[in-house]
């Protein structure tokens, strides 16, 4: 904020508070509706092959 603002910027908590309420956000406004439902990107629920490791066995890249 200093780079924006100039270096006399100085942060207030009560101001941001102030300007937190005033701006509320639709998940803020209605935490009760939130369902538990969490979204899954596809591409990670794909099979991957295992890592390749180079000059060392399992054994020894557990062990670090």
């Amino acid at each position: 904020m200093k780079l924006s603002e100039g270096q006399d910027w100085q942060f207030d908590y009560e101001t941001f508070v102030k300007w937190d309420q005033a701006h509320p956000t639709k998940q803020s406004t209605s935490p009760s509706t939130r369902t538990n439902h969490v979204e899954v990107d596809e591409a990670e629920n794909e099979i991957c092959v295992p890592p390749v490791i180079i000059n060392k066995t399992w054994r020894q890249m557990i062990r670090k």
